[in-house]
């Protein structure tokens, strides 16, 4: 029976694929950057995606056994290698003024310009180094994420005395006043540093404001955008990230200050979004699951973990899971290397499932996270690359693109810190 389904899926979802692709092909085009990308892939790299997509709805149906063989490569020790690696990777990318070059190419050998930056990134690789400095206890990593929060604090500015953000480039949105936060509590909690308080109430209260536009526990995806206030409303856009951010952001607020502002707030968003089709996003789910799983561990509410458990059965649906196959562990049809940001989210839910008792749920996240790790260390680069030094343990794109962005290390070393924390450390079910 398993055959007969698997030769349908073979014949009949390929075709309906292919002729599904097509028509978004020349639909697109000519304005979205993804389907540019898939142009310019190599054709065998067309085909196997095709293959893979197949075999993801197969894996819906008959999920594999896991390839032991590969789960016990993943060593605690082999894993605190990668993480230290790709952090000093970003350490070495840092300027004096704490500001991070944003992206290196090690086969041409050049750095980005100035002008290519990301004011999201450098927050989230600043946060990336916090949960380094979490499981090594190396200040070298704090250090970094400090000189890169001053470096962000020179683009503040105020609506009034209880509420400030942060624009870049005049853009001024939700996720780039979440993603410092996310740093600078950090840093409170993990080293008693009470500086950043007044800054953090200031920025949540921000938060805070940007969810009451909508009154319905939705938040504006921006402040300003160019000049426009309402950009959503004019443009039809909303990010589908911002919100998970926002939410840890909020999440973690309410761990350290427990103002019941904070809960009423996440629980405004929460009762939206698991509401709402779009926590199936793949940006929005990662961030979510950490959130979730922050306020279950300060509530024990299952609410939390229930919606964060959900999310995470989603997001491994679509996780490559033939051995055979190199890609073995990613996500998606076109694996690259945010598949990490799945197994962000993960990582922090193994320890809610551990908690709750639902140690089968337990095993398949190490298991699955495990295999995911494996994967990404096969787009990390070592000293036994033939490429310049500067490009040791950063992780390129995918296997067919080798430029090294600090998001895509930042993403890597988050997801493998969540492992090393929950899976190898002997406090790894304590928060």
């Amino acid at each position: 029976m398993k055959y007969k389904r698997r030769i349908i899926l073979y014949i009949l979802i390929p075709a309906v694929i292919i002729a599904s692709s097509l028509c978004t092909y020349y639909y697109l085009v000519d304005n979205n950057s993804y389907v540019k990308e898939w142009h310019n892939l190599p054709f065998d790299v067309k085909v196997s995606s095709v293959v893979l997509a197949v075999e993801s709805i197969d894996n819906m149906l008959i999920a594999p056994e896991i390839d032991t063989s590969i789960t016990n490569k993943i060593t605690g020790e082999r894993l605190m290698n990668s993480i230290r690696s790709g952090a000093d990777w970003i350490v070495s990318m840092q300027e004096e003024g704490g500001r991070f070059n944003y992206w290196y190419d090690p086969e041409k050998d050049i750095y980005s310009n100035r002008s290519d930056d990301n004011f999201l990134r450098q927050a989230g690789t600043a946060y990336s180094l916090m949960l380094v400095y979490e499981v090594t206890g190396d200040t070298i990593y704090m250090n970094s994420a400090k000189k890169n929060i001053n470096h962000l604090f020179r683009y503040r500015k105020y609506i009034d005395e209880n509420r400030t953000y942060f624009e870049f480039k005049g853009k001024a949105k939700l996720g780039g006043i979440a993603l410092p936060m996310l740093t600078m509590v950090k840093i409170k909690a993990l080293a008693g540093d009470m500086s950043f308080n007044d800054d953090l109430e200031k920025l949540a209260d921000m938060i805070i404001y940007l969810q009451q536009y909508y009154g319905n526990g939705k938040f504006k995806s921006t402040y300003v955008y160019l000049g426009d206030y309402e950009h959503e409303k004019n443009s039809g856009w909303e990010s589908s990230i911002y919100p998970g951010e926002a939410m840890l952001a909020i999440a973690l607020m309410y761990k350290s200050f427990g103002e019941e502002k904070y809960k009423q707030c996440f629980d405004k968003a929460y009762d939206y979004y698991s509401a709402d089709g779009n926590w199936r996003m793949s940006g929005f789910r990662p961030w979510a699951i950490s959130a979730c799983s922050e306020m279950y561990h300060v509530t024990n509410d299952r609410k939390y973990s229930d919606f964060a458990f959900r999310m995470c059965g989603y997001g491994l649906t679509w996780q490559n899971l033939n051995p055979d196959y190199i890609v073995y562990g990613s996500i998606y049809a076109l694996p690259d290397v945010f598949t990490a940001t799945t197994f962000e989210g993960i990582g922090d839910a193994i320890a809610v499932a551990c908690k709750t008792g639902d140690t089968d749920l337990a095993d398949l996240y190490m298991e699955r996270s495990l295999i995911a790790y494996n994967w990404l260390m096969k787009l990390q680069y070592s000293d036994n690359d033939t490429i310049p030094e500067q490009a040791t343990g950063g992780f390129r794109c995918s296997l067919y693109d080798p430029v090294i962005r600090i998001d895509n290390t930042q993403h890597a070393i988050s997801a493998m810190t969540k492992g090393y924390k929950y899976i190898f450390s002997k406090n790894r079910y304590m928060p």
